[in-house]
């Protein structure tokens, strides 16, 4: 009988474990870990001041949106993000609010000439004004700084601000009202939620949409903490509203701490 030969083993293949290109070599990418401790980067340079805050627009059939064929008419949108639909008269948009200004909207001849701030030296400013072969016509606005209800669920708020004029100047006296209300109650105004829709309307110049706003439910813990923070945040900035026809121009604080002057950039 021939010698058995013993049998030898194969040797084991060697199992790598694939790692992460920040793990397998030197000056690759940076680890999750890392990215997480650095938090929320990018806009460490971006102050208050430079932002834009964005406006709540009340589609009209005139609107540049509408006739974009991105919205209709009687829906209210986002100035800055146009595919971002809030709400319409059948969906009111809850808002939190925490402060406001006025400022003047003049018309030179009929069209938008220019933004001007409400300030002690403007408050006096005529409605209506001929000046050589110019009629210069000013609407007084009143605006809004808000956050919105679905944001702070989402932990997503921005400031918003709603402008209030002309055939809405009605609903934003009768905002005026409740956030003075409040205060002679001791209470902030982000101490309630209010709801903004719109009705249609119509003249002899034809159909449009007005602004509607009613008082709603008191506010949450983390809505009123949320409306304070961007009131605290905004308090002193020279922060700048975004216009759609309108050039941005600078903005009272919400605290009204700081008169602002209305150059626009």
């Amino acid at each position: 009988m021939g010698k058995k030969v013993k049998a030898t083993k194969k040797p084991k293949e060697e199992v790598t474990e694939e790692k992460s290109p920040a793990l397998r070599q030197e000056g690759g990418l940076p680890t999750v870990s890392e990215m997480e401790e650095a938090g929320a980067f990018g806009a460490e340079n971006i102050d208050n001041e430079d932002i834009l805050l964005p406006k709540i627009l009340l589609m009209q059939a005139t609107s540049q949106m509408v006739h974009d064929g991105i919205a209709t008419a009687g829906e209210l949108r986002d100035s800055l993000n146009k595919d971002r639909k809030l709400g319409n008269a059948k969906n009111p948009v809850e808002f939190i609010t925490f402060g406001s200004y006025k400022s003047w909207m003049e018309l030179k001849n009929g069209e938008y000439h220019q933004m001007i701030a409400y300030t002690p030296a403007t408050a006096d400013l005529k409605r209506e004004e001929q000046i050589g072969d110019d009629l210069f016509e000013r609407k007084l606005v009143r605006n809004y700084y808000c956050v919105l209800v679905e944001d702070v669920k989402k932990g997503e708020a921005f400031p918003y601000v709603i402008s209030a004029k002309g055939m809405s100047g009605y609903a934003g006296r009768t905002l005026a009202t409740h956030m003075k209300m409040l205060q002679a109650t001791n209470k902030p105004t982000a101490s309630k939620v209010f709801k903004l829709s719109c009705h249609s309307d119509k003249n002899e110049k034809g159909s449009f949409h007005v602004m509607d706003i009613e008082k709603g439910r008191d506010t949450t813990e983390v809505e009123l903490l949320t409306a304070f923070h961007w009131y605290k945040a905004l308090g002193t900035a020279n922060v700048k509203v975004h216009e759609t026809e309108e050039k941005p121009v600078a903005a009272a604080s919400p605290s009204g701490a700081a008169e602002q002057s209305a150059q626009a950039y």
